[in-house]
């Protein structure tokens, strides 16, 4: 029904409110507000893993980004399944040689998997590896992968995704 406006006699349309149509309960109250996002620190953890319902059933314990050998390669490597999510999604990580951790994580603005050695660029959706196109899965399959090079994004054909 629309709530709005109900069809009167002689086709007049007259206002309506769901409390005073007999025999019609009103709708439900609005969802309260979700919690303010938090997008803003630098490497934005809320929930688990367990919080993402029927997410969880899909998501891979380990994956592989592999093939770049051009100037971004150092992202190439084994990420694992943090506890924590990401904007609502799973995120990876891994040890970076020399220290520092790695990051593998879908961006808030784009839908894109993205690969970035600093937390500041979490919550900037920024990396210098990122999917083609938005995916659930950083594993999708199809899913093509490019690399930043002179401040623009560079398609890699030999660049995959892989869950281990």
């Amino acid at each position: 029904a629309n709530w709005d406006m109900v069809q009167g006699s002689g086709g007049m349309s007259i206002p309506m409110h769901p409390g005073n149509v007999p025999g019609i309960a009103p709708p439900p109250p609005p969802a309260p507000n979700p919690p303010p996002d938090r997008a803003s620190s630098p490497v934005m953890m809320v929930g688990t893993v367990g919080a993402m319902g029927a997410y969880e059933s899909h998501v891979e314990m380990e994956v592989t980004l592999a093939g770049h050998k051009g100037e971004q390669a150092y992202h190439m490597g084994t990420y694992e399944l943090s506890t924590e999510t990401v904007h609502g999604y799973p995120c990876y990580s891994r040890r970076a040689e020399g220290g520092g951790t790695h990051w593998l994580y879908r961006s808030s603005s784009s839908g894109k998997w993205v690969a970035t050695k600093a937390d500041s660029n979490v919550a900037l959706s920024g990396g210098g590896i990122a999917s083609a196109w938005a995916a659930e899965h950083p594993t999708e399959a199809g899913l093509t992968w490019q690399y930043v090079k002179d401040g623009a994004l560079h398609y890699d054909p030999e660049m995959t995704c892989t869950g281990v």
